[in-house]
């Protein structure tokens, strides 16, 4: 069996890295998604009346949301990600 040429290493390399960034994007499609369902909840509530209690609560969550994806969008570009 020969041994593994530069450009046989190079192309391991690109899968792998290649992977990574797959399952990066896998992972916040996924984060959005339970967003998704979420907000989707979330604007049955505010076609209704709501009391200004939940609505505090409600641009937490907001406020929190943003945040979860501002810092997820760092981790990935520090390449920090998890699944």
């Amino acid at each position: 069996m020969s041994s593994p040429t530069e450009d046989d290493r190079l192309v391991r390399l690109s899968l792998q890295a290649a992977k990574g960034v797959s399952s990066n994007y896998d992972s916040i499609i996924e984060m959005l998604e339970r967003f998704r369902e979420f907000l989707n909840r979330l604007q049955v509530h505010l076609e209704a009346t709501i009391t200004p209690p939940l609505r505090a609560i409600f641009v937490k969550f907001l406020a929190q949301l943003l945040l979860t994806i501002g810092l997820k969008t760092k981790l990935m570009k520090e390449g920090r990600i998890s699944e």
